[in-house]
């Protein structure tokens, strides 16, 4: 120890000097001076620790505000955007347009289609799910130039940094561009207003007969799944002349005669 605090530069240095050195480096400066020298000597081997490694800034395109981005309609036109476009694109990188692509397409994994027109260029925004992980979906910006050429895409997935970008999920949303111009037509994800609701149908088919009423497993249900049960209070049930009290006070009362417990009972000039 004493060896290395006399080769070192720290050795010669006064206590308030040491405790400065190590002021900067953050590290703590409590000790002995020799506690103190030999800090700075491991914060000296190991000054490459811990720096940050310069990066460069990812690629990023220039784009159009988001406002002038519409959905693709009848009015949207992507003149010369055609597969044979799309694969000259794809040799340059030594790839061919696979039916893995379009599977992703007739899937709707494409959630959406905008285009922006601006002067000689057109810019295509799409969004498409990621096919492994659920929940997740990648922003697609595209721009093609003259006569729809690509010129410049890219994706917001590992694989799709641009600008020259050839991924699923760009050539997803490379190929519903080229679907709406052969079929004005273009599939994307439905919303929620597009699917038709079915949580009040029954997922599973009941093959069984129906359940008796007097065959009902329900506690306390006894007294109501008894054929003779009598709804009234006992004080009115086999009561001298009630029928002719129900009849005169529910079924003759003005207006009642439509109520559903009035089909149940002859009309009154039939009783005998």
């Amino acid at each position: 120890m004493q060896k290395r605090m006399e080769e070192s530069k720290y050795g010669s240095y006064t206590i308030p000097q040491l405790k400065e050195e190590l002021r900067k480096r953050n590290a703590r400066l409590t000790g002995r001076k020799r506690e103190l020298v030999e800090r700075l000597i491991v914060y000296d081997r190991n000054s490459n620790f811990g720096k940050q490694e310069i990066t460069e800034p990812e690629y990023s395109m220039s784009l159009p505000k988001s406002e002038t981005y519409f959905d693709v309609n009848s009015d949207s036109h992507f003149s010369g955007l055609n597969m044979e476009t799309l694969n000259t694109y794809l040799e340059h990188f030594d790839k061919k347009f696979d039916s893995h692509v379009s599977q992703l397409y007739n899937e709707k994994f494409l959630r959406y289609d905008r285009i922006s027109q601006q002067s000689d260029k057109t810019f295509i925004k799409a969004s498409c799910r990621a096919e492994t992980r659920k929940g997740v979906s990648y922003t697609v910006d595209i721009e093609l130039g003259q006569r729809c050429s690509i010129i410049e895409p890219q994706c917001e997935c590992a694989a799709g940094m641009g600008p020259h970008a050839h991924c699923k999920h760009v050539c997803c949303a490379l190929y519903g561009a080229v679907m709406y111009q052969s079929k004005r037509d273009i599939k994307t994800e439905e919303t929620c207003t597009q699917q038709l609701q079915n949580f009040h149908k029954c997922k599973k088919k009941n093959t069984g007969s129906p359940l008796k009423l007097n065959n009902l497993d329900l506690a306390g249900a006894d007294e109501f799944t008894n054929r003779n049960f009598d709804p009234r209070p006992e004080r009115f049930r086999n009561s001298k002349g009630y029928l002719d009290h129900f009849r005169n006070e529910c079924l003759n009362f003005p207006g009642a005669s439509k109520m559903p417990i009035y089909q149940i009972f002859d009309p009154s000039k039939t009783v005998i």
